[in-house]
């Protein structure tokens, strides 16, 4: 529309449109600063549209900064979690049997990673296993995670079974939610569950990335691969 077009609306009816639709100037800033941009605002009305600008400028840097922070807090709390879980992962690989394997995991990633309770899983008997290895009966696995999530080899997060003391023993009371990584330790050996428990409810959510979790989940697979097929085979 050129001005020769807008020159021949009647002021009323502009007036009007702007009236009923009054967004149209107040949530265009560009507009709003060609109002005021000429002069130091003077006069009533023009105070106001600054007024109104300012205000709107200032909710916008407002939520610009709530932005930045929340991005910087996700980034802060992604650079724990990766640190947290190299110093897990390298404290699992200076484990010298499957028992001291279990040990680590049960005893001292939990504070490693600001957890409550861990736990190495593998079907099979109890008594072809170390005592700190948890025994599962066989097929447990996939039916306590569920074959769905678990076909994919995927680490699953999410809140606690209510079969959760399947895995966690007497420390499921305090368990509020999961994480749980497959473990395929290879042809003709049992599968095992690397399971991690805490006490909030949103520590482990299904929103949560997993790719930490499943991490660990393949340095236990590697490392542990050797004991279990000599315990086993």
């Amino acid at each position: 529309m050129t001005d020769a077009d807008l020159a021949e609306i009647p002021d009323d009816a502009l007036r009007a449109a702007l009236r009923a639709r009054p967004n149209l100037v107040l949530d265009d800033l560009e507009l709003m600063r060609d109002l005021i941009k000429t002069r130091r605002p003077s006069g009533r009305n023009v105070r106001d549209l600054y007024g109104v600008l300012l205000t709107q400028l200032e909710t916008q840097l407002e939520d610009l900064t709530g932005a930045h922070e929340q991005v910087i807090d996700a980034a802060y709390a992604n650079m724990m979690s990766m640190a947290q879980t190299r110093h897990a992962a390298l404290r699992i690989l200076e484990a010298q049997s499957l028992e001291e394997l279990a040990q680590i995991i049960m005893r001292e990633s939990p504070a490693m990673l600001d957890l409550d309770v861990a736990r190495l899983c593998i079907e099979g008997p109890a008594d072809k296993l170390p005592r700190s290895v948890t025994p599962l009966a066989p097929g447990l696995v996939d039916a306590y995670c569920g074959s769905d999530e678990f076909a994919e080899g995927a680490a699953v997060m999410r809140r606690v079974s209510a079969d959760g003391e399947l895995i966690f023993g007497d420390s499921a009371r305090i368990v509020e939610s999961e994480g749980l990584a497959p473990l395929d330790f290879g042809a003709d050996l049992p599968r095992g569950l690397l399971a991690f428990g805490a006490d909030d409810r949103d520590a482990f959510r299904p929103d949560h990335g997993a790719d930490n979790l499943a991490f660990l989940g393949k340095v236990v697979e590697r490392i542990a691969r050797p004991w279990l097929k000599a315990a086993v085979g």
